[in-house]
């Protein structure tokens, strides 16, 4: 028990100065909140880039981080509706990030709250994304060792990486395989309907 008394007053140190550190020095494009009795909740507002079709959008999430962070990853949940891997004007996306207690040495977990049409969210808001999955040596799922959650990453790394993964979606490893076939296909320039979905 002392252990995990330990763990959890290493993650709630290492969220506190990583919290500091935004809060200092923010991130362009971000907004951060802790929650007010839980610092292992985290909700972020995404502001959707310039020249990509997500500008003008604004995307919320929420991440929680495990007790053992950073050991392991955090997860990370959208909490807005999107149709579509590429935000239209005026999108909005809500998600949760919860921090473990064992944070850094767990990652974190990021789910978006609103729902979300993307090939890296699963049906029920989870994101789907290396940087949050546990270092672990996993043949089948496709990812390197070092693609994986380690306790040199951070909110601000796994922040970089959510808009990242909404730039460009990694339709080869899907969490939602139709919202993946639908993208590659409306990529091609092959499904027509997939463009009205997202009008």
């Amino acid at each position: 028990m002392a252990d995990m008394a330990s763990t959890s007053a290493g993650a709630l140190r290492a969220l506190a100065m990583e919290l500091k550190n935004i809060e200092s020095q923010p991130l362009e494009g971000f907004t951060i909140s802790a929650s007010d009795d839980n610092l292992f909740v985290w909700t972020v507002g995404i502001y959707g880039p310039p020249n990509t079709l997500y500008q003008g959008g604004y995307f919320k999430a929420v991440i929680r981080f495990p007790p053992n962070y950073p050991y392991s990853p955090p997860s990370m949940k959208f909490l807005t509706k999107v149709w579509h891997p590429n935000v239209y004007e005026g999108g909005y996306f809500k998600a949760v990030i919860r921090f473990p207690p064992n944070y850094p040495y767990s990652p974190p977990s990021m789910k978006f709250l609103t729902k979300v049409w993307h090939p890296n969210v699963y049906e029920n808001g989870d994101l789907c994304i290396s940087i949050l999955h546990p270092p672990v040596d996993d043949p089948h799922s496709g990812e390197l060792p070092c693609e994986r959650w380690n306790p040199t990453q951070s909110v601000r790394t796994i922040l970089l990486s959510v808009i990242s993964l909404l730039n460009e979606p990694n339709t080869s490893s899907p969490a939602n395989v139709d919202a993946s076939v639908m993208y590659r296909k409306w990529k091609e320039g092959t499904d027509m309907n997939y463009a009205d979905i997202i009008k």
